[in-house]
């Protein structure tokens, strides 16, 4: 132990062992936070919008109901309101 190359060599393990552990806390601190994105990945194409292209009216989407849905749906009903009382006709 009384050897300077022996004690050199145990400080600069203990100095290695303490910016271990200062690092270890960081990286700790560090993955509590929530990762917040400023900006896209370029990869990513972006979408611009302009004020022009929207409108103040709601748009009105109508869909035509077809034949077959309507008698399914009418089908549908009728084996409801049948089987609305089932549980008390036996």
């Amino acid at each position: 132990m009384n050897d300077p190359i022996a004690l050199t060599a145990i400080i600069l393990w203990l100095v290695l062992l303490l910016l271990t552990v200062r690092t270890l806390r960081k990286w700790k601190k560090e993955h509590r936070q929530p990762t917040i994105f400023q900006k896209n990945h370029p990869s990513i194409p972006v979408k611009v919008y302009k004020l022009s292209e929207f409108t103040d009216e709601p748009e009105t989407v109508t869909k035509p109901i077809s034949s077959t849905a309507d008698t399914k749906a009418q089908r549908r009903s009728q084996r409801m309101e049948a089987l609305r009382h089932a549980w008390d006709q036996n």
